[in-house]
This record gives C-alpha cells, structure tokens and sequence, in this order.
C-alpha cells in the first residue's frame, strides 16, 4: 500500500514542475476559458476548485455534429447515442468531461430522465456550448490523499445557444409542474436578465426530484437565469446576481485573478478541452496536516491547472502552474523531468502497465509560467494526479 502511495505520489509532484511557453499573441476573445472566467465572481474560488469545459472543442474534436443531414438540430436522445457510440468503439475522446460537468447543463448520465429538456427551461443539453463550476472542493481522504467533494451550494455558468424567449415561454407551462412549485414561483429583474426561483433552494423534495422545474438531482428547486447566449445557476438568488455583476464588469471576476488568466491563456495555448484551477492557498490549508513521504517539495507557485489534451503526437496530460517568479519557475523543471523518470520506473517495477506511462513531454517556460504536455495512453491520468496524488506537491 505504501508503494502505491509513493507511485501516486511521485506523479503529482512532477505534475507541479511544468513550465508553460504562454502565447501572448492570443486576444481573450479566442480563448473559451478566458470568457468563463468572466462568468464568476472572484469570491467562487474560496475553498473550490475551478472546473472549466470546452464542449463545443470537444465535439469538434470527437466529429461531434449537432444538426443531421436535413440541418435538424439533434434532440437530447440522439446526441447522447451519438457520445454513446463512439464510447463503445473505443472512438471518444475525453469521454470523462461527461462526469465533470455539472448536472445542470444537462451533460450527467441521468440526464434523459431529468427536467433538463426544451419543454421544461427552454433548452437542452445541445444548447451548452462551454461551462464554468465551482461544485468541488478539495478533502483530505482517511489515507491522507486529496480528493474531491462535491458541494450543494455550487455555482454554474454557461455559454451556448441560450434564448431568453425560449425559457420565457417554457416556465410558462407549468402543467407538470407540482403544486408547492407553482405557488413558490417567481421572477425578479437583474440588470434586465430575468431571475426565476420556486422558493427555498435549499429544501428538498424528494417526491417530486424528476419533476419540472426542478434542476437538481435531489429535490431542490435551483435557481436560474438565462440571458441570450449566457446561463446562470446558484443555490440562492443572490449568488446568481453576483455572478451576473462579474459577467457585466461590475464586479470582480474570476478573469481579474492574474494567476487564473495565466492558467486560462496558458492552457488553451496547450489545446486542452477543459481545465482544473487550484489555489495554492487552498491545497495548503487542507493538506497542511498530510503525512510527508516524498524528497524535494515543490513550492513558491501560486496556482496549478491540469486537464487534457491531444495533438497530432497523441494524447497528454496538460499541465501550467504559476509561479512567484520565473527563477522559482525554471528551478523546477529539472525536478519534473527526474520525477517522470522516477514515476515511470515506480509504475513499471509496481504495476507493469505500459499504457500508464510518460511516454514523451514538451516543457516550455515563458517568465514565470511553466506549461508542459506529458504524453501518455492513459486518457485518465491527470484525473489520477489531481484526485490522489495532490499531497505529493508539498511533501518535504
């Protein structure tokens, strides 16, 4: 068990040493992540991680299309036998974005039987084209490893083929609805974007959890917002109306967090389809009390953002962590390449997996980014680093 957890180990601390080669010639207007992070306040960070998804790169990526040949527009049904399909062919890439996707936006495994459809809030799963959440925070498990907890006061943007007239009309059909439902309904105006809650968002109503309007797995009646080409989820009125301030520039954002820019430049600089951020400050906090087992600690960054990508030599895991400054930054480049190599002869001796390994890496620094691609046949690798091998980072 020890080894294991070495091996888990020796990964993420590599993880924590990739330089990143940002490209400053890119506009934010071309960058997905860059127009998400505008779409949260800067408060969401606290005790969260950031998670990030480009759907609409993962499509385009997988040769997804959202209209047949008769230019009709896929219903929910169709699309998911789409992902379905080349899932079982062994064709998808990124199949795991589904998981990391909030229930919301429709892209969980339950959605086809949830109130998620066009009928219900006036649009579907095939409206979302990128979304932002902060559902997880970092755990400590009772091995002391990091893992992820899901939170029931999540915040969720999204951008896509979202109609206001659309979800106008569908709230109006109340025939299914229950009638607690329609007795708590309301709406209320937010910068002229339109707010709509069915009471406390907060109590459950296990009976009627599949019933619209509900958004929720659990019973509770979220509330929502959808202006054109935007959607807004939050466990309270108020905390829509904060993320639809930091979308307007009228309050801070996610965007105005120098570090969190850098990892959104700098990972679609690396193509990746989604991203997770984490505050230095908060892996710290929680992991303060974690059992060291590992040589050389990496420090003196800020933030770190990993997730996945695929170029023309394969499949990698996407890695760019800001430093404090670019001496710490070109410090740890060196370290990163003798873990690889430690993490590679770990794993062989240990498991004897080759599909597991590092096969490859492309590491650039740019001032006091680090970016790097670490090429592997494991699609699911970076989730295995951030998921159990965190503490490795800040282990002495």
């Amino acid at each position: 068990m020890r080894k294991l957890v070495f091996c888990i180990a020796l990964i993420l601390c590599l993880v924590l040493i990739v330089p990143v080669a940002w490209s400053c010639s890119e506009t934010e207007e071309e960058n997905t992540f860059v127009k998400l992070l505008t779409l949260l306040p800067e408060t969401a960070r606290k005790g969260r991680v950031i998670i990030l998804i480009d759907y609409e790169s993962f499509r385009k990526a997988n040769g997804i299309f959202l209209y047949d040949e008769d230019n009709q527009r896929l219903t929910n049904e169709e699309f998911r036998d789409t992902i379905m399909n080349l899932s079982m062919d062994g064709n998808l890439f990124g199949e795991h974005i589904l998981l990391y996707g909030s229930y919301w936006t429709g892209l969980k495994d339950d959605i086809l039987s949830s109130p998620i459809q066009d009928s219900n809030i006036g649009y579907s799963i095939t409206d979302v084209n990128a979304e932002i959440n902060n559902i997880y925070s970092v755990s400590l498990s009772s091995s002391g490893i990091g893992s992820l907890g899901s939170n029931l006061d999540a915040l969720v943007a999204a951008v896509g083929n979202f109609d206001t007239l659309s979800t106008e009309q569908a709230l109006n059909n109340r025939d299914k609805w229950p009638l607690w439902a329609i007795d708590n309904f309301k709406s209320e105006e937010c910068e002229k974007i339109t707010i709509y809650s069915w009471g406390d968002s907060l109590e459950f109503h296990l009976a009627n959890r599949r019933n619209p309007p509900h958004l929720d797995e659990i019973g509770r009646a979220v509330p929502l917002a959808v202006s054109n080409g935007q959607l807004f989820i939050g466990s309270s009125t108020e905390d829509i109306k904060s993320a639809i301030d930091s979308s307007m520039d009228k309050a801070p954002s996610l965007a105005d967090l120098p570090e969190y820019l850098l990892i959104a430049q700098g990972m679609h600089y690396l193509n990746t389809i989604e991203i997770i951020i984490v505050d230095e400050l908060l892996i710290r906090d929680i992991l303060a009390s974690a059992e060291s087992y590992y040589g050389t600690k990496l420090e003196n960054f800020t933030t770190i953002g990993m997730g996945h990508g695929k170029d023309d030599n394969g499949e990698y895991m996407a890695l760019v962590i800001v430093f404090e400054n670019q001496e710490y930054a070109e410090e740890s480049v060196p370290l990163l390449e003798q873990r690889i190599e430690a993490y590679n002869k770990l794993y062989k001796m240990n498991f004897r997996y080759e599909e597991h390994l590092i096969y490859d890496t492309e590491i650039s620094i740019d001032d006091k980014v680090l970016q790097a691609k670490l090429y592997t046949d494991d699609e699911l690798l970076w989730r295995r680093w951030f998921f159990n091998e965190l503490p490795i980072m800040y282990q002495e």
